[in-house]
Formats: structure tokens, C-alpha cells, sequence
């Protein structure tokens, strides 16, 4: 099930009051994808074919800094080759990616 509007209140450091309400689908994700920095030739075709969030939802996390929003999306994403050639039983990233910003 997708994630209604998130309504936020906070009081910014030189003390004033905001309140918004942000629709985490139609303003931030209306197309439904995983936002990633694995560039288009090293993503996995499986993943793209049969995963590509499907059946693991990425994680969505806000962050309210002073008069700032951020919303960040983090998904497991798997590649061709490992980000880490030490670590070649690791074929994927998981990196946090800046999907919106808004100051106040």
C-alpha cells in the first residue's frame, strides 16, 4: 500500500512555527520508480526485470533541518559487478539518494 500525505510541524531554530502536509506520491514519486546512482549498463538485468522494488519496498526517509526538507530514498539495487572488488560476494548498493528538497 502506498504512503499517504505526511503532515509535518516544527518550529525552525529562529523560532517560528511551520506545518506542511507533502503527498509522498504525487509530489515526490508520481512515477513510481527506485531511485538509484547505479549507472544504466551495471544494474542487474534481473533486478530491472523481476525486483526493480516490486517486492521489497525502498525505504523513504524524511529529514527536517531548520527550514529545510529532505526526503531521501534508499533501495537495494544489484549489479553486474561489485562495488567493491574485495568484496565480490557483494553485488548491489544500498545508497541513500535525494529524491526532494524544500526550504522554508
Amino acid at each position: 500500500m502506498p504512503p499517504g500525505p505526511v503532515e509535518v510541524e516544527w518550529t525552525s531554530l529562529d523560532g517560528v512555527k511551520h506545518h506542511d502536509e507533502i503527498d509522498l506520491i504525487k509530489d515526490i514519486f508520481p512515477e513510481k520508480i527506485v531511485l538509484h546512482n547505479v549507472s544504466k549498463e551495471d544494474v542487474n538485468e534481473d533486478w530491472v526485470r523481476y525486483e526493480g522494488g516490486k517486492t521489497s519496498a525502498p525505504d523513504i526517509l524524511m529529514e527536517v533541518n531548520d527550514r529545510t526538507i529532505n526526503v531521501y530514498m534508499k533501495a537495494r539495487v544489484l549489479t553486474k559487478t561489485p562495488p567493491n572488488p574485495n568484496r565480490p560476494d557483494i553485488v548491489g548498493r544500498n545508497e541513500l539518494v535525494l529524491a526532494w528538497t524544500k526550504t522554508y
